[in-house]
């Protein structure tokens, strides 16, 4: 059994890890958009890209490290966890396609 001690400290980098995938979401998100190759598929992250590419970063960044850290204070809810698990999937796969398209796609603009 984990101590409760680890447990922090197990869910403490899984959150940070989810914050980073989520800079490199956005990173990805503006090269390709810079790039005209692809465009952001939120509605509400795309409404402040087009207002501004920092405000989108700023927002983005905001938003999901709210979110992250307020999951991470609610660790002992089993739903929270699901979630801090479920996010770091979806922006491992996220970041995935995106370093496909990179690399295979548009490795010629990088």
């Amino acid at each position: 059994m984990v101590s409760s001690r680890e447990g922090h400290r197990h869910w403490f980098f899984i959150v940070i890890l989810l914050i980073a995938l989520n800079l490199f979401d956005a990173f990805f998100t503006l090269r390709f958009n810079e790039l005209k190759t692809a465009t952001e598929a939120n509605p509400i992250m795309d409404y402040f890209l087009k207002i501004d590419p920092s405000l989108f970063f700023l927002v983005k960044f905001l938003l999901v490290s709210a979110s992250a850290i307020f999951l991470y204070a609610n660790r002992h809810v089993k739903l929270a966890r699901h979630a801090i698990s479920g996010g770091v999937i979806l922006y491992l796969l996220v970041n995935m396609l995106h370093i496909y398209g990179f690399v295979f796609l548009e490795g010629r603009y990088i």
